[in-house]
């Protein structure tokens, strides 16, 4: 009867482990697909800080979504697009230029924030090269 309880205590103590290590592996495999991810969203510029910088930048710029004209008819489609201005288009631009290095060019709406923001501190050029860089404007499809 002891030969069998201490068979039964082992045979417990091995699935323990077993249960112990798969747990480890699991939380471990986990951690790095929460990292993975974490730095997948780093690299398309959907981490939570960058979110929060364009929305700052966007903010400086006075960008708003379109707003509708007020008219009662419901079949009118006239929309009244406000203009972008900002009271300081140096801050405006140092915080766009850091949202488009952060994500290296690679999202067309971050180059556009920062082309715009260059354009309204008076710096067409720059705004050109950044369009031109990140493909916006250029040599495209149909040219030839």
């Amino acid at each position: 009867a002891r030969n069998s309880a201490a068979a039964a205590n082992t045979s417990n103590g091995n699935a323990n482990a077993a249960n112990n290590e798969e747990t480890a592996n699991n939380n471990s495999m986990d951690r790095t697909m929460t990292a993975s991810l974490s730095n997948y969203l780093i690299q398309i510029g959907q981490d939570n800080e960058t979110i929060q910088l364009r929305s700052f930048v966007q903010s400086l710029l006075g960008m708003h979504l379109p707003a509708t004209s007020s008219s009662s008819s419901p079949n009118n489609n006239n929309t009244q697009c406000m203009r972008m201005t900002t009271p300081d288009p140096s801050t405006a631009a140092f915080y766009a230029q850091a949202l488009y290095a952060k994500t290296n060019g690679r999202r067309p709406d971050d180059a556009y924030l920062a082309a715009r923001a260059m354009s309204l501190k008076g710096e067409g050029k720059r705004a050109i090269w950044i369009l031109d860089k990140s493909g916006l404007i250029g040599f495209g499809v149909g040219t030839g």
